[in-house]
């Protein structure tokens, strides 16, 4: 009884909007009996998605530093462009417009914020993640496959077929319901005797 109370509360209130977000999309995953390559394109999809909401996708210069840092690059460019009589030049105020649009921060990559999301404690027991035994590396094969299927490009398989990346793809999906039975309330024991 309580568990129910837990899930439901969880599914409508706690993680509301995790479950229209992302988690609605994977439900279809389970029994997929479609094409490998767009099925590997929906995962990599999803796991890119959560990824990008609850990893800090930025490293960033405290504001003062960056504030002064653009103002000196806009200065700069500003003399720049009188020591060469630029005025008007379009590139330069294109390069000025980029600069004062600048936001503080350097987006990670998807393969960064897959790594931090495995080693992120808060998000991933270490125990699953050891049992699961996933790298970035392993994400970047099935990465590969959903790009070429993506753009319509066939994919060169590990070996005589497609074995590993199945395995690989698998992996990914019971870290796919780990999340989510997480994000039900569901505790680690519980997910383990499940599966």
């Amino acid at each position: 009884n309580n568990l129910w109370k837990t899930i439901l509360n969880s599914y409508f209130n706690t993680n509301a909007k995790r479950f229209e977000k992302f988690w609605n999309r994977a439900i279809g995953l389970i029994h997929y009996n479609g094409y490998f390559g767009d099925e590997v394109l929906n995962v990599i999809a999803i796991i890119d998605s959560f990824s990008n909401n609850v990893i800090h996708s930025k490293e960033s210069l405290d504001s003062t530093t960056f504030e002064t840092l653009k103002g000196r690059i806009q200065i700069a460019i500003s003399e720049f462009s009188k020591e060469k009589a630029l005025k008007k030049d379009p590139v330069i105020e294109s390069i000025s417009k980029c600069i004062k649009n600048l936001r503080n921060g350097i987006p990670l990559n998807f393969q960064e914020r897959f790594e931090r999301l495995l080693n992120s404690k808060d998000i991933i027991n270490p125990n699953i993640k050891g049992m699961l035994n996933l790298s970035s590396d392993d994400l970047k094969v099935l990465k590969e496959i959903g790009d070429k299927t993506a753009h319509g490009q066939d994919y060169e398989k590990n070996g005589t077929d497609y074995t590993y990346e199945c395995q690989l793809l698998e992996k990914i999906k019971i870290l796919l319901m780990y999340l989510i039975y997480k994000d039900f309330g569901i505790s680690d024991t519980l997910f383990a005797l499940s599966i």
